[in-house]
């Protein structure tokens, strides 16, 4: 009888970590854009990468984005576009130099052909780096328009900031009531460096997938108009330290552009003898490495290793459906849950969630078992999964009996019933630009933690 062990050497031995880098490294350069157009490239491309692994019934289906419709508890965000946005120093104490500090944060990020980015002026470029703009941000007047740059303390204590930037604390999120009080003041937006790892990655870039007047994240239909900047922390201390030493002025230009447009939600299906399924969930349009390229990568590589496993007779065919799932974080799942009938419990037995995935050695990972809204089965075998395998791996696991509903654990709540396992990994690095593939995944651990689910997933689906 084939032990778990077994087992896992068998699914990691068809992983291949060099498809599996080479194709993360894909999707990541389509998502980095983070605009409604590289959604759809992306989604284009996940569709395309689940046909290339032998899925069937792959359908790409298009979902509104206009900041209205509501599944469920969650209304989709407005769509959005931009090809330009920069903004520049005009002008600032003349004892006050930027240019050490600029340069040291372009050099660092720029990744594209923009050789006008790099003056010591330019404080942030979307040419430079997408996550300069922040999602939402609209149009400046045509040409550009040259304002001040005030502190978010100056504006909170009644100084006038119609028209103006607000440069942001470093400990400011720009979401909830910052943005309402930006709105209220009249500004035309703001620069923040918000980032958690501003001390260990001082010339990276926060990326910013919440700046809403609201809980949501995205921007939504009644959302008031904001032109918004990121710069790394290097930056924003120099701007901070300009500011305390007389007037700061900027020149803003953006083309942004928010409309009702659509994304889409991705599917294809390992059928099994019974169509009741399994679901491996991983949510696009997040342009890091692990979170989530390589969610959704690792997702296709796993049910392309099971799949070759079932067809040469190394695996016993599978009793159960595996149905793969990529959408929106939080939004588009709870999209398409609700299409397929809200109350899944008796048609999906269980699910995966393939978000910031194990894929360094030594990072404290948290294994979830199914909470108790959704109780199920599976956490046995998950619990000895975890004890026969956990050591074969370069992950120190640790078992979470209690599960969770946040985030994409949201389908194990009893409305919709789908027992939710996920193995969440504690990064050193939170939505920063440092997070790419080639120094935040190692391809074997990457082999790890697929092969280790994958025992888990391979057992469900032959009970």
């Amino acid at each position: 009888m084939r032990t778990m062990k077994d087992l896992f050497f068998t699914i990691r031995n068809r992983l291949d970590g060099a498809w599996l880098m080479e194709e993360t490294e894909r999707l990541w350069k389509l998502e980095l854009g983070q605009r409604n157009r590289d959604h759809r490239a992306a989604a284009r491309y996940a569709e395309s990468l689940l046909r290339r692994c032998g899925l069937q019934s792959v359908e790409r289906r298009p979902l509104p984005a206009d900041g209205r419709t509501t599944f469920k508890d969650r209304t989709q965000p407005l769509a959005w576009n931009i090809s330009h946005a920069r903004l520049t120093l005009v002008s600032a104490p003349d004892s006050f130099e930027f240019g050490e500090a600029v340069k040291k944060s372009a050099a660092h990020l720029a990744l594209a052909s923009a050789p006008d980015s790099l003056d010591d002026h330019v404080l942030a470029d979307y040419a430079r780096h997408p996550f300069h703009g922040v999602y939402g941000a609209v149009a400046a007047p045509r040409g550009g328009v040259e304002v001040p740059l005030i502190f978010e303390d100056e504006l909170r204590s009644g100084v006038d900031g119609r028209g103006a930037m607000i440069m942001l604390g470093p400990a400011t999120r720009p979401s909830g009531a910052t943005m309402r009080a930006i709105r209220k003041a009249g500004a035309l937006g703001f620069v923040s460096d918000f980032i958690t790892d501003r001390y260990i990655t001082p010339d990276s870039l926060p990326w910013i997938n919440g700046c809403s007047e609201g809980n949501h994240w995205q921007v939504h239909a009644d959302d008031g108009p904001f032109i918004g900047f990121t710069v790394t922390p290097r930056v924003g201390d120099a701007l901070r330290e300009a500011l305390r030493q007389g007037a700061v002025r900027v020149r803003v230009e953006s083309d942004g552009r928010r409309f009702a447009g659509q994304l889409d939600v991705v599917t294809g299906l390992l059928p099994g003898s019974d169509q009741r399924e399994y679901w491996i969930k991983a949510h696009l349009y997040e342009p890091l490495a692990e979170d989530n390229t390589a969610g959704v990568v690792g997702a296709a590589g796993l049910a392309r290793a099971l799949l070759g496993l079932f067809t040469d007779g190394s695996l016993p065919k599978p009793r159960f459906s595996l149905r793969l799932v990529f959408a929106q974080e939080l939004y588009g799942f709870a999209a398409y849950e609700e299409q397929r009938g809200g109350m899944l419990g008796d048609s999906v037995l269980g699910a995966l969630n393939f978000d910031a995935q194990p894929l360094l050695p030594a990072l404290p990972t948290k294994a979830w078992l199914a909470p108790s809204g959704s109780p199920s089965f599976g956490d046995y075998v998950m619990e000895a999964v975890l004890a026969e395998c956990a050591e074969l791996t370069r992950i120190p696991l640790q078992l979470k009996e209690e599960g969770n509903y946040f985030d994409d654990q949201e389908a194990a709540d009893p409305t919709v019933g789908i027992p939710s396992y996920w193995c969440f990994c504690k990064r050193p690095l939170w939505h920063n630009s440092a997070q790419i593939p080639s120094t935040k995944i190692d391809p074997e651990c990457f082999r790890d933690a697929l092969a280790l689910q994958g025992v888990w997933l391979a057992t469900m689906l032959g009970l």
